[in-house]
């Protein structure tokens, strides 16, 4: 018979001994024990770096709506669009980077539930689509600054993309 997760995750990290009784030294050393004394670990680390993972995401908000709004007309609109998109790309580059490695390491911790979750996949799909806008058809729209229509619909779509990566990322917690 299987042995629940958490009583493996307990089992792990009290080496030999649960609750003061001994383990048989084939279930400490068994799969299960070792791949949940892997997982806590992992979790433990990865619960370190949502502080961190926080930090980039006002990080990558900002360098985000900084520009849009700048898009849709609302704010800094004595500053030039160009400049202020490519002011603002070392800090979207950058906190995306923080961010996408420590979701890796989040992901890995969760990889089963994750992959059959149906926000995580529409967190993932969002998010490539976002980067690819972003990189490419929000960048040269920014750069261009034609006709205003165009950088409100831009600025719009891109606000809608980014809150849908959000969305999906709070959903993911939820199912």
């Amino acid at each position: 018979s299987d042995v629940c997760s958490s009583d493996l995750a307990h089992l792990a990290g009290t080496g030999d001994r649960m609750a003061g009784v001994a383990v048989p030294a084939g279930l400490a050393a068994s799969h299960q024990v070792v791949q949940a004394r892997e997982r806590r670990l992992l979790l433990r680390h990865a619960d370190g770096m949502r502080g961190h993972v926080g930090d980039q995401v006002s990080a990558c908000g900002g360098a985000v709506l900084v520009v849009d709004f700048r898009l849709l007309g609302i704010g800094l609109v004595d500053q030039p669009t160009a400049g202020l998109e490519r002011a603002a790309r070392p800090w979207l580059s950058g906190s995306l980077a923080i961010m996408i490695g420590t979701g890796l390491v989040l992901f890995l911790s969760e990889a089963v539930k994750c992959y059959y979750s149906f926000a995580f996949w529409v967190k993932m799909a969002a998010l490539l689509t976002v980067i690819v806008f972003t990189y490419t058809v929000r960048r040269r729209v920014a750069v261009a600054a034609g006709s205003s229509g165009r950088m409100r619909l831009v600025g719009l779509i891109s606000i809608g993309l980014w809150s849908l990566v959000g969305w999906g990322g709070r959903w993911i917690g939820f199912s």
